[in-house]
């Protein structure tokens, strides 16, 4: 890799890692919100990746169950964690009705459209959710959780940079390889051992 590609990676991790420790620092509802705009901006980013792959999700349900899990998280926490489903059931309903009154309505467009409420807003509001624990408990899981993937993708970078090797899906990701898969398991691995 270039040096100045290396050093904005660098510089623009440190940024992120240290808004990030600010973030977990003040706690509370500033964690929530930041959760809930990096989420918005998630779920942006694959629907556009879907859209460029040739899919047509439908888009407003994604936000939509975003918002409405967010007050859900109390309900969560005090009912119980079913509160979640019937909002993922009115939302993937309303996916079916629009997809299957396009005309040329496709099962693939279906699922592609509840796939960012599975992938992003379970786990937002998940992360929303560590909130009611024990203060040394929540800021452990918080720190574990993004310990976690900044270590894998750390560790990925670098040791598929440096070994090299056949590469693990190159129809997907021409630049990742098996070498570097494996460095980001062992990475994510060790950093959870050392946060635990």
């Amino acid at each position: 890799k270039k040096p100045s590609s290396m050093w904005q990676r660098i510089v623009t991790g440190a940024c992120l890692i240290a808004v990030l420790t600010l973030v977990l620092c003040l706690g509370g509802w500033y964690f929530a919100v930041a959760v809930f705009l990096a989420t918005m901006l998630a779920i942006h980013e694959e629907l556009n990746a879907l859209k460029v792959g040739g899919h047509r999700p439908v888009c407003w349900t994604s936000y939509v169950a975003l918002c409405l899990a967010v007050p859900a998280v109390p309900a969560m926490m005090f009912y119980s964690s079913l509160a979640i489903i019937p909002i993922l059931t009115v939302l993937g309903f309303f996916v079916v009705l629009q997809v299957m009154r396009r005309e040329d309505p496709d099962l693939i467009d279906i699922l592609v459209s509840v796939l960012p409420m599975i992938t992003l807003v379970l786990p937002c509001m998940c992360l929303i959710g560590l909130l009611d624990s024990p203060a040394s408990l929540q800021k452990m899981l918080l720190v574990m959780v993004f310990a976690v993937a900044v270590g894998g993708d750390t560790f990925a970078y670098f040791i598929g940079s440096a070994v090299g090797g056949p590469k693990l899906c190159p129809h997907i990701s021409p630049n990742k390889t098996i070498a570097g898969s494996v460095g980001g398991l062992l990475g994510s691995i060790l950093c959870a051992i050392v946060v635990g």
